[in-house]
């Protein structure tokens, strides 16, 4: 019984580790992405600005 738990115990970290782990990696390229995105808008609006 203690070893089964202590097993499940750490299975269950492992897997934790490597969804903390993907969580992570996944919002880094996701803030990558949305920063590159609003740098370009940002570039081609001052390069060509909104007329009046």
């Amino acid at each position: 019984m203690d070893n089964f738990q202590l097993t499940s115990q750490c299975r269950l970290n492992k897997e934790n580790q490597w969804f903390r782990r993907h969580f992570y990696i996944s919002s880094y390229f996701y803030f990558l992405f949305i920063h590159t995105t609003i740098k370009n808008n940002t570039l081609s609006l001052l390069n060509n600005p909104i007329s009046p």
